[in-house]
């Protein structure tokens, strides 16, 4: 059976500067009906699922069973030329300890850095709540958490309903406390590395539209360059520099005061002993990632644009610690 950290360890691979590869379909009309394929399989499967699994449906283990069931065998194992078992062998065994070492991999510095973070954040998560939580008992007791939970899946609330109904266990709780630092600071950084490069090119992705929208078939086949041309703000200025400067200004590196390295060393000195622990261990652990991922970056065959984004420095600190 794949679990959560199977489809962790193979999501690193697809990610900015990190993926093994780009799959590319022939044509629009393939790629839909591909996308069309999975929505019409997923549902069918899901009429499948046992009552465990239709449980999981109703938490973040969504997606592990998406992964089971679709991702996996369905989609992944046709384009990669090996079967399903033999993929997730890759995962297990090679993607865990020899991918991320392997000179063969030394491009991958994403998949490299990300791993490094997420196990940093996730002790850092660990140490804070250690001393809080005795045991699984003691996070299923707690009224604070399910009240979270609670308020994270009403429609009063966040109204995130894949959220756990409950969390009843140290691990799961570390797992999703850490997965919220997670996607606030590296994941988050990581998405937004390439949006300056990306918009601030206007046609790339502009804002707005500056000619009616088509209306019909016959108003599609006599679209001409000319028209294509119109629908760009050319003749906006102001607008079009609104459109990349935007982007330029949302890509800022984050200040020293506002990176994760500050915080750290700020929880360091917290009056709360244990949040001081934590924190000390963060900033020794945040000190090793820099060398590293700067050792990752000095292995990269591209030695022109050097890979930092992940760099510790770089991190802004997500509101959430």
């Amino acid at each position: 059976m794949i679990t959560r950290d199977d489809i962790f360890r193979l999501s690193v691979l697809y990610k900015p500067y990190g993926g093994l590869s780009n799959v590319a379909l022939k044509n629009a009309a393939e790629m839909a009906a591909f996308l069309f394929d999975i929505v019409d399989y997923e549902s069918s499967i899901l009429q499948q699922f046992s009552p465990q699994e239709k449980k999981e449906k109703d938490s973040w283990d969504h997606s592990d069973a998406m992964g089971r069931y679709v991702l996996i065998p369905e989609v992944i194992a046709p384009i990669a030329g090996f079967s399903a078992s033999q993929i997730l062998r890759l995962i297990r065994n090679s993607l865990t300890g020899r991918f991320l070492n392997d000179e063969k991999f030394h491009n991958y510095a994403y998949a490299r850095d990300i791993k490094d973070i997420w196990m940093t954040l996730r002790k850092f998560v660990s140490s804070a709540l250690g001393h809080k939580y005795a045991d699984d008992e003691a996070v299923a007791a707690d009224g604070y958490i399910q009240n979270w939970c609670d308020q994270m899946r009403s429609e009063s609330g966040v109204g995130m309903w894949k959220f756990p109904q409950s969390i009843s266990t140290m691990d799961d709780l570390v797992d999703i406390v850490a997965m919220c630092i997670h996607i606030a600071a590296p994941q988050h950084t990581a998405v937004n590395f390439l949006q300056q490069y990306y918009q601030t090119f206007v046609p790339n992705k502009p804002s707005a539209l500056f000619s009616p929208l088509l209306t019909s078939l016959s108003h599609l086949e006599s679209y001409t360059e000319s028209d294509l041309m119109a629908v760009l703000p050319l003749k906006a200025k102001r607008q079009w520099l609104l459109m990349a400067q935007i982007s330029y200004l949302l890509s800022q590196r984050v200040q020293q005061d506002g990176n994760i390295v500050t915080n750290a060393a700020r929880a360091s000195k917290d009056k709360d002993l244990i949040i001081a622990a934590a924190g000390k261990g963060l900033s020794a652990d945040l000190k090793k990632l820099a060398n590293v991922f700067l050792e990752n970056s000095k292995g990269l065959d591209d030695q022109n644009t050097a890979y930092n984004v992940l760099a510790p420095e770089h991190l802004a600190n997500p509101i959430v610690i």
